[in-house]
């Protein structure tokens, strides 16, 4: 039997069951061994395909799309170093909970440990990072069925109940590509009607919470003087982001909100910018959550927090609300509560049924509101002060810049720090997503490509990162040449990683030179250079009324453009401690009234 004519009926197979398990979209990466499987792909009619030159780019795209879809996203590779090139991606997706297939074709066993070409030990490459290892084995008649099992089983598999990356090997020996010939006829139709059939449909389930769980919290949280909801970075993917201009975890901060209980939020939570909750980041960081205002209890969903006043709250009592895991580094947790975050708070809110506690709960909360408006105030201040083009008012200008319904991607480092603290109080109904599974820098540009493929295609999107960030993904702008729909792709250049200044070791001055080449890198002037390369509209901008128009036309454009940000390279430091300051000042002048 033709090995060519069996490979295309198993890999038509896999793509089969894949659509059937509720998979719509693949990004393919070129190469010879995955041939079979690029050609199903290709022909599957309930795949939308995307062809990615570089791995790595096609592995975050994947993961970008599926943040916002919240169903599994097909990547394909084929094998060798090209395998590996997704690892990244994996270790996001596995960290953020993200739904992923990952397909790495690979060469058959006799080629093994032998220095074949383009041959590495694939089993098991991902290691702990991917929920499971599968093996589609070597096509054979008896395997035909397999092919629809497995690729149900990796579909299920990355949904739930702790969602993430799955691994599927897929080896295949030569030839690769199609062939008719008699002897694979009986094959096919064995094909044939196992195709028709198709694979099984996945309904994929929830966790939810333990009554007794419910109640126990909601317990805490009647009784408590000062009890607090915290909204970290989101978990997963979809089911948080905008959906029908609703959101179900905003839904739920708005019942706790009706009973008295304050909800504070990162702008990464998926709940802030629709009038839901309280910009918690910047509050936490001015010092607005001691003394008087010290919660209590806090509720805390989500992943840990950015802000590291959020995450070292330590109240009485503290609840971590999580799908899986144990996300509590601080090691300040009272009670862990397994469950979708959402539908907790919703269950809280419906036990909360006390009068005369909901009425102490609004006086705290009305505190925590003022406080928090006196913060924003102040960096907003900061941020605007003066004519020059800074770090927070890029971040205050793109924040004010996106209408409702957008979708802004923010970076790791310090747009998202500055997002919280200068561009949270002007987003209205901007849904934001964030690589925040292992905070890293890499894969930011080809995330926001998975996010524009995935999004409505009138509907606005933005990503906003650092020159060092865009630095290290530049190959992405080989895919995000070809996309059709606003894309707004924010570089802020202050020439490096500036938040290294943070460091104590930025203030030994005797090691300046060290620092710089160790820890700042800036990058030798690259962006221009590669817009033009990958011919990707670009615009260069160093004053504020230059942003407020390149913004709006990027916003309103057809195709994605670069604006890049130039801005003074250490003044980002020195504004954030003036803000800082600044806030601390406006919550000691309101304490003697109320202390």
């Amino acid at each position: 039997m033709s090995s060519g004519g069996v490979h295309t009926a198993f890999a038509s197979l896999f793509a089969r069951g894949l659509v059937a398990a509720g998979v719509r979209s693949a990004i393919v990466s070129p190469g010879s061994r995955s041939t079979p499987l690029a050609l199903a792909f290709a022909q599957e009619s309930g795949l939308e395909l995307t062809v990615a030159i570089d791995e790595r780019a096609a592995g975050f795209m994947a993961l970008g799309r599926a943040r916002v879809t919240g169903l599994p996203t097909v990547v394909l590779t084929t094998s060798g170093t090209a395998a590996a090139h997704h690892h990244p991606a994996i270790l996001e997706a596995d960290r953020a909970k993200i739904p992923l297939v990952v397909v790495t074709a690979d060469r058959p066993p006799e080629l093994a440990h032998a220095h074949a070409s383009q041959t590495v030990d694939q089993t098991k490459m991902f290691g702990a990072h991917v929920r499971v290892a599968l093996d589609l084995g070597l096509p054979s008649e008896a395997s035909l069925a397999a092919a629809l099992r497995i690729a149900a089983q990796a579909v299920a598999t990355s949904l739930g109940p702790d969602p993430g990356p799955v691994h599927v090997n897929a080896p295949f020996r030569k030839p690769l590509e199609p062939v008719d010939d008699d002897d694979s006829a009986p094959y096919v139709a064995r094909a044939a009607a196992l195709l028709e059939r198709g694979g099984p449909t996945i309904f994929a389930g929830h966790v939810r919470a333990d009554d007794g769980a419910i109640e126990r919290a909601t317990q805490l949280v009647e009784g408590a003087e000062r009890p607090l909801v915290v909204l970290g970075p989101r978990w997963g993917g979809g089911r948080a982001l905008l959906r029908d201009r609703e959101l179900v975890l905003v839904d739920a901060s708005r019942q706790l909100l009706d009973t008295g209980v304050p909800v504070i939020a990162e702008a990464t939570s998926g709940a802030f910018g629709f009038g839901a909750a309280i910009d918690g980041a910047a509050l936490a960081d001015a010092g607005g959550l001691c003394g008087d205002s010290m919660p209590d209890v806090v509720v805390a969903v989500g992943m840990p927090p950015v802000s590291q006043a959020l995450g070292a709250l330590a109240p009485r009592h503290k609840i971590v609300v999580a799908p899986a895991g144990f996300p509590d580094p601080e090691g300040t947790a009272t009670m862990l509560v397994h469950g979708d975050g959402a539908d907790v708070l919703a269950r809280i809110a419906a036990g909360s049924t006390s009068a005369t506690h909901a009425k102490r709960r609004g006086a705290y909360r009305a505190r925590l509101e003022r406080r928090a408006l006196l913060v924003s105030e102040a960096y907003r201040i900061e941020a605007c002060e003066g004519t020059a083009l800074t770090e927070p008012y890029a971040l205050h200008a793109v924040a004010r810049a996106l209408p409702p319904g957008s979708t802004l991607m923010i970076g790791n480092s310090l747009v998202v720090r500055d997002l919280d603290a200068f561009g949270a109080g002007a987003l209205d109904q901007v849904s934001v997503a964030h690589q925040r599974g292992a905070a890293g820098i890499d894969g930011l540009l080809a995330g926001a490509a998975g996010v524009r493929l995935a999004t409505d295609a009138a509907a606005p999107v933005a990503v906003v990162l650092g020159d060092v960030s865009a630095l290290h993904d530049v190959g992405a702008l080989s895919i995000i040449r070809a996309l059709r729909g606003p894309l707004a792709i924010v570089v802020i250049d202050n020439a490096g990683g500036r938040i290294f200044e943070s460091l104590p070791l930025a203030k030994h001055t005797e090691l300046a030179s060290s620092f710089e080449r160790l820890f700042l890198t800036p990058p030798p002037p690259f962006i221009e250079g590669v817009a033009r390369a990958f011919e990707v509209a670009y615009v260069h901008v160093d004053r504020r009324d230059a942003l407020t128009e390149s913004l709006r036309r990027a916003l309103s454009s057809s195709v994605p453009v670069i604006v890049h940000v130039i801005v003074p390279p250490s003044d980002g430091t020195a504004r954030r401690a003036r803000a800082r300051g600044a806030a601390k000042r406006a919550l000691e002048m309101d304490e003697p009234s109320h202390g």
